[in-house]
């Protein structure tokens, strides 16, 4: 995009290097899809398969992994629903771009299947609603689809390939001043409170994050674990630590919150993760095969029994009935 797509890395960098500062920020200017798209490669050597498919080849089998998200680390994609409450179309919107980012679409339905589904199933359809209350849906639905729900399904995959894993979630509301990162009420720990409780980042700067005694110490406990786990590949073992953090299996769903206190939790939004696993996949598959058939030339042919045959074939059915859908909503 800056024009130092130069096969010589060397020659790459003098390039991105000669550039003006603001000839590469104005870049980003293009749109928001093109811009966020911080998705692996798939490029057959590297990442040979979709991760999914590793992992159900367990090519993870034997080895250590920690995961999680925190509580409303969608909070950061949901700023433009953080004043007046938008109509549906504007929600729509919003949700639209966040999927063409999340499943890299080339046609339109899909996105609009996956808006519609995303705005029923949080209860974001009605048009207005109170202001707050649109803003919790909100940070739910992307913190679920982005971050939580993502790393739910690597816990069970790679418990079930063989990994040894330790799922977490950090939920401490942080007390920084709001005129530093204002916060709304209802929020517990953001996308980039991890950076303030695992490395300690803003410890050095009182002046402007004021850590009480517990926050303090619930980082120090944190970064314990983190360097227990790098050191021994358990969280448990090394540096004392005040909660034993459970390994994650199939059987309990267990997980540690991280918060003041910090707890043993069990996983309990089913019903949220099949959402986000399972139905909206289904809704990109149909929306993309809709959408396939939509590109194909027509060609006019002869009304028979033979054609009436075919139009009643599932696929060609299920296509119809999205098409209902997509019209009628």
């Amino acid at each position: 995009m800056a024009g130092c797509d130069m096969p010589q890395p060397r020659a790459r960098l003098r390039c991105l290097r000669n550039k003006d500062a603001q000839e590469l920020a104005e870049i980003r200017e293009e749109g928001l899809r093109a811009a966020l798209d911080w998705r692996p490669s798939i490029d057959g050597v590297f990442i040979p398969k979709h991760p999914r498919e590793l992992l159900g080849e367990n090519v993870t089998s034997g080895l250590r992994y920690m995961v999680g998200a925190t509580s409303h680390d969608g909070s950061i994609f949901t700023l433009p629903l953080a004043g007046n409450p938008p109509t549906v179309a504007q929600q729509r919107f919003i949700l639209e771009t966040y999927a063409s980012l999340l499943y890299q679409f080339k046609m339109e339905s899909a996105e609009v299947a996956v808006a519609r589904s995303s705005l029923n199933e949080y209860g974001l359809i009605q048009d207005p609603m109170d202001p707050l209350d649109i803003l919790t849906r909100a940070v739910q639905l992307i913190t679920d689809l982005f971050y939580g729900m993502p790393a739910e399904e690597s816990a069970r995959l790679n418990a079930a390939g063989g990994t040894k894993t330790y799922r977490y979630q950090l939920s401490v509301r942080l007390g920084y001043p709001p005129s530093f990162l204002p916060k709304a009420a209802f929020v517990g720990a953001e996308h980039y409170d991890t950076a303030i409780l695992y490395y300690g980042v803003f410890e050095q700067h009182p002046d402007v994050y004021n850590l009480t005694a517990e926050e303090l110490e619930l980082g120090r406990n944190i970064r314990r674990y983190i360097a227990n786990f790098a050191k021994n590949g358990d969280p448990n073992v090394g540096y004392a630590v005040s909660v034993q953090w459970p390994v994650y299996t199939a059987s309990s769903r267990q997980f540690i919150n991280l918060d003041i206190p910090t707890t043993i939790e069990t996983f309990d939004r089913e019903r949220q993760y099949l959402f986000a696993t399972e139905v909206l996949p289904a809704i990109v598959r149909v929306g993309k095969e809709a959408d396939t058939v939509d590109t194909r030339p027509r060609q006019s042919q002869p009304c028979s029994r033979g054609i009436w045959r075919t139009y009643r074939t599932p696929s060609v059915l299920s296509r119809w009935y999205f098409k209902r859908l997509m019209r009628n909503g």
